[in-house]
């Protein structure tokens, strides 16, 4: 580009010197115009702009073809070189060879792949080796469960007789069971009727205890009436005292009153008495109703106590009969079980005697396994 700009220079140059008009006396006129020397040098920019886009773009395509070259020779050269550094370890892993690992040298961008490729060799070799571990087991697990099986069989047998001789046992509690029930039933029957009885004999005794009550209240009266009666003896004396006065002051005329006021005084006398008697009965019977009272109250208290504990007799008789009746309920699902396990053990006899076969199919096949892992080598 800057030879051309040197080209472009000295022509345009050129141009204008030759076609320009001179000055000065003896110049000669001019042969073109202003307008057709910029036409020359237009045209002249124009073919040399052209020739130049031209040989530009004939040397950018050749250095693009020669780029192109160099690089896919470049490209094979590392090409060939990552392909027979991989296919070397490649071809040991196609021949069960995992002891192998890459460590060349490559260009940056085949550093994952041969990390990679190591560590899948590495992992293929860890899993292998586990995995053939894994088959020494099975083989010792599998000539285990072969043996266990053919004891887990006669096992099986035995505990068939077992089951049949617990299956009758069952039965028999279930039996035993169901009559308890029944008893028991019975017996809360019987209890329910005591405690009505005993409720009716507590009603008695509350309707005792509430009459035992009333002659309380009735001594209470009769005491007061005994007191009144007092007082009235205390008042008929005092009165038969006074008529006595009254006799001696009137003499002979009175001697009528003395005797009168003396049958008073006697009648006084006996009433004080027997009002005394009375209230003495009275407090004795009182204190007899009241102890009645308070043994009458106590014995409410028993017959309360006593209908309690029937009652809580009675829920617990009723709660036995319930569980009795719920246990031989589970006792014949526990017959009907023991039945099935029965039938189940002898099942089992059957599928462990296959178990036994299936187990040596799987020792064979353990044993083939293994020997298909020998042929990798891992060390």
């Amino acid at each position: 580009i800057g030879g051309y700009a040197i080209v472009i220079d000295h022509l345009i140059r050129s141009i204008v010197t030759d076609l320009a008009p001179k000055t000065g006396l003896f110049a000669k006129k001019a042969t073109v115009s202003t307008e057709e020397m910029g036409e020359a040098i237009a045209s002249l920019c124009t073919a040399v702009m052209l020739e130049m886009d031209l040989t530009i773009s004939v040397y950018l395509e050749e250095a693009e073809k020669a780029r192109q070259k160099s690089r896919d020779e470049v490209i094979h050269k590392e090409q060939t070189f990552v392909a027979d550094s991989f296919g070397v370890i490649l071809s040991e892993v196609a021949e069960r060879n995992l002891s192998q690992k890459m460590d060349k040298d490559l260009p940056s961008a085949y550093i994952p792949l041969r990390d990679n490729l190591n560590g899948a060799i590495e992992s293929l070799r860890e899993t292998l080796s586990i995995v053939n571990d894994t088959t020494d087991t099975i083989d010792i697990t599998a000539g285990e469960i072969n043996t266990a099986a053919q004891d887990l069989a006669h096992r099986t047998e035995q505990q068939a007789v077992s089951v049949e001789k617990t299956a009758a046992a069952v039965e028999q509690i279930t039996a035993t069971v169901t009559s308890t029930a029944a008893r028991v039933s019975e017996a809360n029957t019987f209890v329910f009727n005591c405690q009505n009885i005993t409720e009716q004999f507590g009603v008695m005794i509350n309707r005792a205890t509430a009459a035992m009550s009333e002659i309380e209240r009735s001594s209470e009266a009769i005491s007061k009436i005994t007191n009144v009666m007092s007082n009235i003896a205390i008042q008929t004396n005092l009165l038969a005292l006074n008529t006595g006065v009254e006799a001696a002051r009137a003499g002979e005329a009175g001697s009528g009153f003395r005797v009168l006021a003396q049958e008073i005084r006697d009648l006084a006398n006996r009433a004080g008495n027997a009002s005394k008697e009375v209230k003495e009965l009275v407090e004795t019977s009182r204190g007899q109703v009241l102890s009645g009272v308070s043994i009458m109250e106590e014995a409410g208290h028993a017959i309360t106590t006593i209908i309690s504990s029937v009652a809580d007799i009675g829920d617990h008789l009723k709660a036995i009969a319930e569980a009795a009746s719920e246990q031989a309920t589970a006792l014949q699902e526990v017959n009907n079980a023991v039945s099935t396990i029965d039938q189940g053990t002898r099942q089992n006899a059957s599928m462990v005697e296959e178990t036994s076969a299936a187990s040596s199919g799987m020792v064979q096949q353990a044993r083939q396994l293994k020997g298909l892992l020998n042929e990798f080598t891992l060390v």
